[in-house]
């Protein structure tokens, strides 16, 4: 699909030249790139058609401190967002611009961890470009922690339906590429999915590798099995209905609500 292609290379030559610029010892680089790399994962919680259905509201950690009568320092918060599903209560966001081939250690994540333990906060959301597991240690905190933590990576950055193309000429615009079709082998999960659920009661979970697009397969069967949302015809884009079938995991960016599909999508 040509739009996808053109925002998938836009968004990629966006990193490329931010970390080409920090690696020529520019002055300010570093700073302009953390900056716009933040600009563009509030953009992406706004306006992504899943993640606007968890998120509203979404600031600098300044911005939202000052409206809240705290200090400014983030001590590693970059983003506030309000979680639509609990009026009053917030996403702390740290945002990590790193190169694909890299891993965030757990020492990195530490402040933020500590910053973000507030009673005001009833997620953590992590957003990098690296697209690898981080260190060992930094995985299984997160597996503990409350409030959870989200994981988002650099391959859900590139599966939303944001044109990227267009934010990174004009960062008012948003258009949405044509709905993503799975690929081969995502259908065949899809497939197996609807098989293993065809008896009333039942659960699983979809167990898929690193990078082969979980994000996508588990909201084609949120769609599959949830059906049409009331006013919506069966061939309509489920990506405009409400706040989307797709809840969100703990690792890899997204969960299917057991409610609505009755399977879970994990690393």
């Amino acid at each position: 699909m040509e739009g996808t292609g053109n925002s998938v290379r836009a968004l990629n030559g966006a990193f490329e030249n931010w970390r080409a610029r920090m690696a020529s010892g520019e002055p300010g680089a570093a700073r302009h790139a953390g900056t716009a790399f933040e600009r563009l994962c509030a953009a992406y919680l706004k306006h992504d058609p899943v993640q606007s259905g968890h998120y509203h509201n979404v600031r600098t950690y300044a911005e939202w401190a000052e409206n809240k009568g705290k200090p400014k320092s983030d001590a590693g918060i970059d983003l506030v967002a309000e979680l639509k599903r609990e009026p009053g209560r917030f996403a702390a966001i740290q945002c990590k611009f790193r190169a694909d081939t890299g891993t965030v250690a757990k020492s990195e994540i530490d402040s933020f961890l500590a910053a973000s333990s507030r009673l005001e906060f009833g997620r953590r959301v992590l957003i990098d470009t690296t697209a690898r597991m981080w260190s060992s240690h930094a995985e299984d905190e997160l597996r503990r922690l409350t409030p959870p933590a989200v994981r988002i990576g650099i391959h859900d950055l590139r599966n939303s339906s944001i044109r990227w193309d267009d934010y990174l000429k004009d960062e008012s615009e948003f258009a949405l590429s044509d709905k993503k079709q799975p690929r081969p082998h995502q259908k065949s999960a899809i497939k197996a999915v609807e098989t293993g659920l065809e008896e009333q009661g039942s659960r699983g979970k979809l167990l898929m590798a690193c990078g082969t697009g979980k994000t996508l397969t588990s909201l084609r069967i949120a769609e599959r099995l949830a059906g049409p949302r009331p006013g919506q015809s069966s061939g309509g884009d489920p990506r405009r209905a409400g706040d989307g079938a797709a809840h969100q995991d703990n690792l890899g960016g997204r969960r299917i609500s057991r409610r609505e599909a009755g399977v879970r999508a994990q690393e």
